[in-house]
């Protein structure tokens, strides 16, 4: 079946530019790694040099979700696929700095190694590795010279609440896109630190069902009376209406149950592009 996602461009590329692998580092096992041109970790490197790279100028931090190894190839790299929509979305800025972290892609391997380590499943092993992520990260943030932003999805949003709950330096906004964390907790530093917060959810995101936070989280409510963390829900039937939910192909936005659909539909860009200011 032809999509309607591919009525746009730039989903998949096979090599990234000197500019975005200058601003973008991997993080594996708690270092700090430079970023090659396919996505892969290259030369060790530190939050100073990192720090040096990304300049004083406003930054987007990207921080991406499971399925994803930054030392894998093709659609299992970060780099090459889920930022290369967001360079996309946000294009012409180019001020963009992508995390590439192991959350685990979905292959044979990881699955015996999350096993090995006493794991049910991928997702038992992405939480794992997503521990190892925040505090590095959370140097790197304090070290930052200029305004930043972070846009984070998934999981990778449950890094980002754990590395700004311990930053010296906070973001000027938080995007917040199919979050995998704890609302309550990611709300309440939202509101006692005065960092405007926009969360955005698919209204049948099936995955999240199975979320570590899913029966805390199905009890969350919006603060009222506050005006920084808020909340926007998609139902993406008014967008794809014959998207298939249940699909793996990543040429299809409504692909995991709409777990995708929030960071795919090019209609959401312009609201994201107008929330993070740049």
């Amino acid at each position: 079946m032809q999509h309607k996602s591919d009525r746009y461009p730039g989903k998949f590329t096979t090599t990234l530019s000197d500019e975005y692998r200058a601003q973008s580092v991997n993080i594996v096992d708690g270092s700090l790694f430079e970023v090659d041109p396919t996505g892969k970790s290259s030369d060790p490197t530190d939050v100073a040099n990192v720090k040096r790279r990304l300049g004083a100028e406003y930054k987007i931090i990207m921080v991406h979700g499971t399925m994803y190894d930054p030392e894998g190839d093709g659609l299992n790299n970060p780099h090459l696929t889920i930022y290369e929509v967001l360079r996309n979305a946000f294009a012409p800025f180019e001020s963009i700095s992508g995390i590439g972290w192991p959350s685990v892609s979905f292959t044979p391997g990881n699955l015996f190694e999350a096993w090995f380590k006493g794991h049910l499943t991928w997702y038992g092993l992405a939480v794992r590795n997503a521990r190892l992520v925040s505090p590095p990260l959370s140097r790197l943030l304090s070290s930052l010279d200029g305004p930043y932003a972070i846009v984070c999805h998934s999981i990778g949003c449950d890094i980002a609440r754990h590395a700004v709950s311990s930053a010296q330096r906070q973001p000027a906004r938080i995007l917040l896109i199919n979050p995998d964390t704890d609302y309550a907790a990611f709300q309440e530093w939202s509101i006692a630190h005065g960092i405007p917060t926009l969360h955005v959810a698919a209204k049948r995101d099936s995955v999240l069902r199975f979320s570590q936070y899913a029966r805390k989280n199905s009890k969350f409510q919006v603060a009222p009376r506050q005006d920084f963390y808020s909340m926007e829900t998609i139902n993406f039937d008014q967008f794809l209406p014959d998207g298939q939910r249940d699909s793996f192909s990543y040429g299809n936005p409504r692909r995991l149950w709409d777990h995708m659909a929030s960071l795919e539909v090019p209609e959401l860009w312009l609201r994201y592009r107008e929330f993070l200011k740049f």
